[in-house]
């Protein structure tokens, strides 16, 4: 029947809550930010990254995390790749992770689907990852 089953991740197979109002989030990620050479305040940094939001959702109806990630590069004069900007959302989903765990039976359902040599594919795309298949 079916050679591909694709799942979004986060709360279909797991369950995760984030919090991104966390002083300590923006703390951290001033940090990683000023590492790369883009110095930012913690403050400057959560306001910059809402307003980047805010903007590129009244434009597209899903936007790619990692676009933000760039432009807050950029703001700064700093070039982003991707690469970079996947590891700055990695990293951010990190950080504000407050729970995070697999529903019951999600392991072994997944299993038995690459047991019957099934192919799965995750939607990552509200955590800032991208999408990655197994």
């Amino acid at each position: 029947m079916y050679k591909t089953c694709i799942f979004d991740f986060y709360g279909t197979l797991c369950d995760i809550r984030t919090d991104e109002t966390k002083p300590e989030l923006w703390e951290k990620l001033a940090l990683f930010y000023g590492f790369c050479g883009a110095d930012y305040t913690p403050e400057e940094l959560k306001n910059s990254y809402f307003r980047i939001v805010s903007e590129l959702e009244k434009e597209f109806r899903e936007i790619q995390i990692e676009r933000v990630f760039k432009e807050l590069f950029l703001k700064k004069g700093v070039p982003s790749d991707d690469t970079l900007a996947i590891h700055t959302g990695q990293f951010f989903r990190i950080i504000s992770i407050e729970h995070l765990r697999l529903y019951d039976g999600a392991k072994e359902m997944l299993g038995r689907l690459r047991a019957s040599g099934k192919k799965s594919i995750f939607s990552q795309t509200p955590s800032g990852f991208s999408p990655s298949t197994s």
